[in-house]
């Protein structure tokens, strides 16, 4: 996978997590999300990674009623910033 096209899907999956909502996400999007994290394993990508993994740990500690939801989505929005910024060195 190309480094454009892994952020294309990352910025879908985002969109579509900020869509849906955090309180709905579904167990296939956080499986795409490690999907694309393996690509990112690849690229070396590692604050992707990082991000990703912080992300998804957030997700589940906030359903299990361990943190706020304000903590979950500050990951999702990290995630989103460092999609954006890796995308506009790209172009």
């Amino acid at each position: 996978m190309t480094l454009n096209r892994l952020l294309k899907e990352l910025e879908l999956l985002l969109s579509d997590i900020a869509f849906t909502g955090i309180h709905h996400i579904q167990p296939v999007t956080l499986q795409k999300l490690e999907d694309l994290k393996k690509w990112m394993i690849e690229l070396n990508m590692t604050e992707g990674i990082r991000l990703i993994d912080k992300f998804i740990q957030s997700v589940y500690e906030y359903k299990a009623g361990k943190q706020s939801v304000e903590t979950t989505i500050s990951s999702l929005c990290a995630l989103e910033f460092y999609e954006k910024t890796t995308s506009g060195k790209q172009k």
